[in-house]
């Protein structure tokens, strides 16, 4: 595990770590940037790994030395981790065992969804506290006399809290290296920014992510497979997430269709229609919150197809759904279709939060069958 050999595609990204870590060089800040499941969390363990690898090899660690065999474990003494917690007293090292717990099962392929499905928590982030734990750890001398490395998972959960890093991240400590993982760099610092050599990692190429999904899902048809890549953007985590929905008792497109259904001709007050799509509301406040989440982020996926009909007249939604999508096409401008976005956009928070579900999902409903209608869509946008 954390070989750069185990993680799929992204070689300029694997061959520029390697050269970084031979030159000398190397800096004391690293950020990697981009989503889970475009490698980011496995290309940054790959990194470190290598770093310290007793025995490096041209292009890999080589697994078997003293500290390739405790850092697959996450046990080395040098290196720490910060990942977000969700209760005050929790800090970063009383989560690790259920941190390795979810790194074994995913083998290294997870995202923030993830972790809080395991902990069957939500709102994870990395406090104060854990800050203070940085200063003094990272403050200390390595105990092997190599590198003393940091490690922040998910950095972008710091959020004001990285101020009172800023100072250590300026002036290190000799052998002193940062890793920083993050999805989006919007709520980092522009200072923490700064100081920090940025690896930008990119989406998977979808030839890449094919050949992967072929090896990993054999029971799967091409086809599936190729609308898992599209839906996916890129990103190995959603492509298998829309596969294992295929399967489930909760299935996206089905439930997405009949949420549509019931707006067409929405303006024009027919009984039967807002009542189909109040029904579809209500069963969809009865699933488990993932289930809703899921459905929002398909929501999207879907309106960002509607966009692209609009622009090219094609799209890769399959045929059921590019059925409803030509419908809405045909009767949408691309600013209703930016609010309609929108408003997908502002449950996905409510439901995230506390809100109550099932207001939020007939809203929902009622606000999206309003702005079919190009007039009331004025009025509703002016209100």
């Amino acid at each position: 595990m954390f070989q750069f050999s185990d993680i799929i595609g992204q070689e300029e990204v694997k061959s520029s770590l390697i050269t970084q870590a031979n030159s000398g060089k190397l800096h004391h800040a690293h950020l990697f940037l981009g989503k889970m499941g475009y490698g980011t969390f496995q290309l940054a363990m790959a990194f470190v790994k290598y770093i310290y690898c007793k025995d490096k090899q041209v292009v890999d660690s080589c697994d078997q030395c003293a500290n390739c065999i405790k850092i697959k474990k996450l046990e080395h003494i040098d290196i720490h981790f910060t990942i977000p917690s969700f209760k005050k007293e929790a800090l970063s090292k009383t989560l690790m065992p259920e941190f390795r717990n979810l790194i074994e099962q995913t083998e290294a392929r997870f995202d923030l969804k993830d972790w809080h499905d395991h902990n069957n928590e939500k709102n994870a982030k990395i406090r104060s506290a854990e800050c203070d734990v940085i200063l003094h750890d990272m403050g200390l001398s390595s105990y092997e006399d190599g590198y003393k490395t940091q490690i922040i998972w998910m950095a972008e959960s710091l959020e004001k809290e990285s101020n009172k890093i800023l100072k250590i991240l300026e002036e290190p400590n000799q052998k002193t290296l940062f890793v920083l993982i993050a999805e989006s760099s919007v709520d980092l610092l522009p200072t923490i920014l700064s100081r920090c050599n940025i690896h930008k990692i990119l989406p998977l190429q979808s030839d890449t992510l094919t050949h992967y999904l072929e090896k990993d899902s054999e029971r799967k048809s091409r086809e599936m497979l190729l609308r898992a890549v599209h839906f996916s953007e890129g990103d190995i985590l959603e492509a298998k997430r829309y596969l294992a929905d295929e399967d489930s008792e909760f299935p996206l497109e089905a439930n997405l269709l009949n949420f549509l259904r019931g707006l067409i001709n929405f303006h024009e007050r027919k009984f039967d229609n807002i009542n189909k799509a109040i029904l579809q509301a209500e069963v969809l406040a009865s699933q488990s919150r993932p289930n809703q989440k899921k459905f929002l982020d398909y929501f999207q996926y879907f309106l960002r197809q509607l966009v692209l009909i609009k622009i090219t007249q094609t799209c890769q939604l399959n045929e059921n759904l590019f059925k409803a999508a030509n419908h809405f096409a045909n009767i949408l401008d691309i600013d209703q279709i930016e609010v309609w976005s929108q408003l997908v956009d502002k449950y996905h928070y409510a439901i995230e939060g506390n809100a109550n579900v099932k207001i939020s999902f007939v809203s929902l409903a009622i606000e999206s069958g309003k702005i079919q209608d190009r007039e009331e869509f004025e009025k509703f946008v002016s209100s």
